[in-house]
């Protein structure tokens, strides 16, 4: 049989799927290039950059582009800085409060950075989720409850980590991600033809994933490699079996 002749869609699953990190480490560049809604200020607090001198009810929040997923995890340290009077401090994943904690003028061991007649405070905080395949974007929101000037009760963050744990592509048969969809994941086994739509006219899927298609009345019979999310292909029939790596 012609090379040109055989049908076939490889999907690649690259690791680690991290789909956005800031400020994991003494890059000072990094972490004042955040693109967090509010750019606060990049200052050592005991070894370690921080984002911070946020204060008040002000809201701290990043948009992100949710590619397919089984699961996503996020990560984050926070730090409570100076004269915190049980005061509160929350995180939001599209408009949904996922954690709140309120601290005090004890919490913590030790200063870590600005006023030193107090104690600091670093609380670590991860959470992992799954999202409907419709939403395709994750609002991640910090805010914090103080009711002092930002020298006197503040707050920052650093070692924030967005990543996939079993990455996917959902294939759909119509172009803008409409019509039937059918996901393959990370580790799924072979899927057979009849368990999938005939045709796809377009796929999501994330940055750390390789698709290869090739198909006869497909572009012209070359094999084509993605690495993005196509939102309107050429019409292409599923062979009868798909092998995923």
């Amino acid at each position: 049989m012609p090379l040109g002749s055989i049908s076939f869609i490889q999907i690649l699953f690259l690791q680690p799927t991290i789909l956005y990190q800031t400020c994991n480490d003494q890059n000072r560049n990094e972490c004042e290039n955040h693109g967090w809604s509010l750019p606060g200020e990049v200052f050592d607090c005991s070894g370690n950059l921080i984002i911070g001198n946020f204060g008040g009810t002000k809201i701290v929040e990043k948009t992100f582009d949710l590619p397919p997923h089984k699961f996503i995890k996020f990560s984050v340290t926070i730090y409570k800085l100076d004269s915190w009077d049980m005061e509160s401090f929350e995180i939001s994943v599209n408009n949904e409060l996922v954690y709140t904690i309120s601290q005090g003028n004890s919490d913590g061991s030790r200063n870590l950075c600005k006023h030193p007649s107090y104690i600091d405070n670093t609380i670590y905080y991860e959470k992992i989720m799954t999202f409907p395949n419709d939403v395709f974007e994750l609002v991640i929101k910090f805010q914090s409850h103080l009711d002092q000037d930002v020298d006197d009760e503040s707050w920052g963050f650093r070692d924030f980590r967005l990543q996939i744990f079993t990455p996917c592509v959902n294939f759909y048969t119509e172009c803008n991600y409409q019509g039937e969809m059918i996901q393959i994941c990370q580790g799924d086994q072979t899927i057979y033809q009849q368990k999938i739509p005939f045709e796809i006219r377009s796929f999501r899927t994330n940055s750390k994933t390789i698709v290869k298609i090739r198909g006869s009345q497909f572009s012209s019979g070359n094999t084509q490699q993605y690495t993005s999310s196509q939102p309107c292909l050429d019409s292409f029939k599923f062979p009868k079996v798909e092998y995923v790596q």
